[in-house]
């Protein structure tokens, strides 16, 4: 170069990049595609740095800009933060034998997680699905959506039950003794009934006299609408042996 002359340079990127930076002497001049050197007495340095070229759904793959960087995942068009606007399961109780539906709205396709019981998304963003838990307890569904996971609010399931017994479960002929004992599980109220016993309680038990046969009942009330669950026991009458 001639002493005291300007040079200008011209910075282009190759296909797919971009200019991310330009340095002069060290010092950042930012963003730009020419420089020009002026009057130029002494060495000088100038250096360019250059990106890929971004996407704009949020890819980092130009120019294909459909892979995402985690968390973000890819809903067919851009890279988006997995959410979900709803999810819930219905009714929150239930009694064990009955179904439950789960509905959801997320901006991602989604997969059901284990502990399924029937339940499927199908791979879908959104929709409705049932399942029929198999046993008693608390029950939560979840979803993998976009490698991020949800679940669904928790499902209380209800074994409605009743049971009463006798002991002994027969009295000499002409009465006798007798401990009549009931228990229930999955039940708001229990009515207990029969000759000398009269209770409202779930579980228990209480010795009565018993002279006749006689017919001890537990009827009680399922914690969630459904049918009444029942029980009975006989005590009977007659002679009782003892050996010696």
């Amino acid at each position: 170069l001639t002493y005291g002359s300007n040079q200008t340079f011209t910075i282009t990127p190759a296909s797919g990049y971009v200019i991310s930076s330009v340095v002069v002497d060290g010092v950042g001049q930012g963003v730009m595609n020419t420089y020009t050197f002026t009057n130029i007495t002494a060495n000088h340095t100038i250096t360019a740095s250059f990106a890929l070229v971004p996407c704009t759904n949020g890819a980092n793959n130009y120019p294909t800009c459909n892979t995402c960087t985690s968390p973000l995942a890819w809903n067919g068009s851009s890279c988006v933060t997995p959410s979900c606007s709803m999810k819930t399961a219905s009714p929150s109780a239930i009694n064990l034998g009955s179904s439950i539906t789960l509905n959801w709205t997320c901006n991602i396709s989604c997969t059901q997680i284990a502990n399924t019981d029937g339940f499927v998304t199908g791979g879908k963003p959104s929709g409705s699905g049932t399942a029929k838990p198999t046993s008693s307890g608390t029950v939560t569904y979840g979803m993998t959506c976009g490698g991020s996971s949800f679940y669904f609010n928790p499902v209380t399931v209800y074994a409605p039950g009743a049971s009463i017994s006798a002991t002994p479960p027969r009295v000499p002929t002409g009465g006798g003794t007798t401990t009549i004992a009931w228990s229930s599980t999955g039940v708001a109220s229990c009515t207990v009934s029969g000759p000398g016993l009269s209770s409202t309680l779930t579980s228990g038990s209480q010795a009565v006299t018993a002279s006749t046969s006689s017919t001890y009942t537990i009827t009680c009330t399922p914690t969630v609408t459904g049918s009444p669950v029942t029980s009975s026991t006989i005590v009977n009458t007659g002679p009782v042996f003892q050996e010696f």
